[in-house]
């Protein structure tokens, strides 16, 4: 999920185009929703997203399923504090 639709709709296109089943949501509420709703094995998320931010997200995912996978992603934006994808790393650190 992406607040910005041009991004979400490349990496749909792209994902799609590889053979994977994608679904998008424009803000973490929207993807609360949808994961709450189906299965995912994988979720790729915007950091800084109105309405729901990625980091708060991830942490919702963490207390629910330790098992999905996430990527998290952030373009910073103009009033970013801080180092965003290293706070998300503490909460869902890589495993290979």
């Amino acid at each position: 999920m992406d607040d910005d639709s041009d991004i979400r709709t490349v990496l749909a296109i792209e994902l799609t185009r590889l053979g994977y089943r994608v679904s998008t949501a424009a803000d973490g509420r929207e993807a609360s929703a949808a994961i709450a709703a189906a299965k995912f094995d994988l979720v790729i998320t915007d950091l800084l997203m109105p309405e729901k931010e990625g980091l708060e997200l991830i942490k919702e995912l963490r207390r629910e399923s330790v098992s999905i996978r996430i990527i998290a992603m952030s373009g910073g934006g103009r009033n970013a504090s801080g180092n965003y994808l290293e706070i998300a790393h503490r909460f869902a650190p890589m495993r290979f």
